[in-house]
């Protein structure tokens, strides 16, 4: 997503770092993702935060702030789209074993009978 706007935070010595910590300081998952970026559009200031890079530049977050995060829910999101016709990986979200339904819904499978029900019930995304 910073790609888009021509943000590099490779160049810098910890970039890795510094994404980390933007991630963690703003990212969000929206509740209503569609309703979310309608709103983005609508008034693009309402998603809008600055941030300090160490070069003193700043950097612009806007609606990449939800739009990131909720490619681990709709991995068939346009930018995904685009990265699995490059490399051949499946064209159903469903197909992508790094789905973060599937991954849930696999090791779910997997579980005794009689603990499906109790793991179900307790499904907590955070971080």
């Amino acid at each position: 997503e910073l790609y888009e706007k021509g943000y590099y935070l490779d160049k810098y010595f910890g970039g890795h770092e510094y994404a980390r910590v933007l991630k963690e300081k703003s990212c969000f998952v929206a509740p209503e993702y569609s309703e979310e970026l309608q709103v983005s559009e609508l008034d693009a200031s309402k998603h809008t935060k600055i941030y300090q890079l160490p070069d003193g530049n700043t950097i612009q977050l806007g609606n990449e702030r939800f739009r990131a995060p909720e490619i681990l829910f709709q991995r068939s999101l346009e930018v995904v789209e685009s990265f699995n016709r490059v490399t051949g990986h499946g064209s159903s979200p469903f197909d992508d074993p790094f789905n973060l339904s599937v991954m849930i819904t696999e090791v779910i499978k997997e579980a005794p009978t009689s603990l499906k029900e109790q793991l179900l019930q307790n499904i907590c995304i955070c971080g």
